[in-house]
């Protein structure tokens, strides 16, 4: 028995170095800031963005995004593109259970998360990876749309664009990938209450031009012959009517929103 756990740690060593090396060797070209390259900086993004931290995008991490700008788009776009072969899936499964030695493996789920997150630090300019983020939201695996559904409600507001590919999910006919209203609905409702947090102490947050651009479509929303459900007895409309609120108060009022 020993001799075969003894082999199979072996095995993975072996893997894990020839892929080291490789990933080394082969590695694209990444942003640098103050040294240290994007997917360093990355891996520090989940201690500074933890589920707990809904609205926070002043760390430094996010300031070293800001500073990359738009030169991290095709390094993040490869993250968002990441895929767990089977094999690295044992792995990984294979060393969450062992205590012998300690191997770490980044999941293609932990790089999807990261990347998202990178995005909407970016804001308006993470605007071309959206389209990457809402294939892997409307992904018929649950554990990476459920991944994206949690990223894009918890600080999705960093993006204008997040609002209308939101609305536009939940209004796609009920053939959709299992789920995906239900995905949707519940991001919008952490979108919302978001905008509101942030609000609090930033009253203009929302005023600026990107997210002027999406009262058309709230407005759409509002004045729907019937409302919809979305989660923890919220519906659609008085949702829509508070984001409305925070982005443009005159249309809102003209709107007819308390």
């Amino acid at each position: 028995m020993k001799t075969k756990r003894f082999r199979i740690v072996s095995a993975m060593l072996i893997v894990a170095m020839v892929g080291g090396i490789g990933w080394q060797v082969l590695r694209p070209q990444e942003p640098v800031y103050q040294g240290k390259r994007l997917s360093a900086w990355l891996a520090e993004l989940d201690k500074e963005m933890p589920p707990s931290n809904y609205v926070g995008t002043n760390g430094p991490v996010a300031a070293a995004l800001q500073q990359m700008g738009t030169n991290a788009i095709p390094c993040l776009r490869r993250l968002l593109k990441a895929k767990d072969s089977r094999l690295k899936a044992r792995l990984i499964a294979f060393a969450n259970k062992q205590r012998w030695v300690r191997i770490h493996i980044t999941p293609a789920d932990d790089r999807h998360r990261r990347a998202a997150l990178a995005t909407f630090c970016l804001g308006p300019r993470g605007s071309p990876l959206m389209p990457e983020i809402m294939g892997l939201f409307r992904s018929g695996d649950y554990q990476t749309s459920f991944t994206m559904a949690e990223t894009l409600g918890r600080i999705g507001y960093c993006n204008p664009e997040t609002l209308p590919a939101l609305l536009a999910a939940l209004n796609e006919p009920p053939n959709t990938p299992p789920g995906l209203h239900d995905r949707a609905a519940f991001a919008l409702l952490c979108l919302s209450q978001c905008m509101e947090i942030v609000n609090v102490d930033r009253p203009d947050a929302f005023h600026e031009p990107g997210y002027k651009a999406e009262v058309p479509v709230l407005l759409k929303a509002l004045n729907a012959p019937a409302d919809m459900p979305l989660c923890l007895g919220v519906t659609l409309k008085p949702c829509c009517g508070g984001i409305l609120k925070r982005i443009d108060p005159e249309a809102a009022a003209k709107a007819g929103v308390k």
